[in-house]
């Protein structure tokens, strides 16, 4: 067995047949590990919905808001919900030459456009998208100088009847009036309705700073102690 020199070896003492040290790195691996389970399940899982937008920050590209038929919505980078083929989105821009960029807004420092599917042109596992990038594939092998590489310019191809008949593809879908209107009700006045807005954001952001809090300063107050106690054991070296 290895012998641990600080404290006088204090740390070379058995209990339960293995060596102080061995139980002291056997704490720290499971706080580490016990850290990143907090983290992953209290902070990360939480913002699922915007995962999305922390890669295209990362990415420096653009997010997207893509609604369902039914107004619910998911935020995705830019590559999750506008590039029909698996490749880098500076690498489409080339390719596809005309690559329109029209951002609906600003969210933090990353662009954020507006997406409504209602056909599931989005899901990388339905049927529908994987018609879409056979159809695009067969387009761009016989238009190298006009390749298809984001689903904007495909549904302008699809409406130019450039590509043939797609009587599996929609091009239009239906949408709730009464989930419009309890989205944006018709008659509100525009300085109550961003006060009502601005009130239930900042709840919910109290909310759920209120409870992610606690953990942040758990975790805090454990790492500080280990700092500490890792300082105590280099000076009593």
């Amino acid at each position: 067995m290895a012998q641990f020199l600080l404290m006088d070896g204090i740390f070379n003492n058995t209990f339960l047949g293995l060596q102080l040290y061995i139980w002291v790195m056997l704490a720290l691996f499971l706080l580490g590990v016990g850290t990143y389970a907090v983290w992953y399940f209290f902070f990360w899982v939480p913002l699922t919905p915007v995962h999305g937008h922390f890669t295209a920050h990362v990415s420096k590209i653009n997010s997207a808001l893509t609604f369902d038929e039914n107004l619910n919505f998911v935020m995705r980078s830019e590559k999750k919900s506008k590039l029909i083929f698996d490749e880098k989105v500076s690498e489409a821009r080339e390719r596809q030459k005309d690559w329109e960029v029209a951002p609906s807004g600003l969210i933090g420092r990353v662009l954020n456009d507006l997406i409504f599917d209602g056909g599931k042109w989005t899901d990388l596992n339905s049927p529908v998208r994987a018609e879409i990038e056979r159809i695009a594939a067969g387009y761009n092998e016989l238009n190298p100088d006009d390749e298809i590489h984001t689903l904007e310019k495909f549904y302008r191809r699809l409406c130019e009847e450039k590509l043939g008949p797609c009587p599996t593809i929609k091009r239009t879908y239906k949408v709730d009036w009464k989930r419009i209107d309890f989205a944006i009700p018709p008659d509100h006045v525009q300085t109550q309705w961003d006060g009502y807005l601005g009130q239930l954001a900042r709840k919910m952001n109290e909310d759920v700073a209120t409870d992610m809090s606690m953990y942040a300063y758990l975790i805090l107050g454990i790492s500080g102690l280990i700092c500490l106690g890792m300082l105590v054991i280099k000076f009593l070296k």
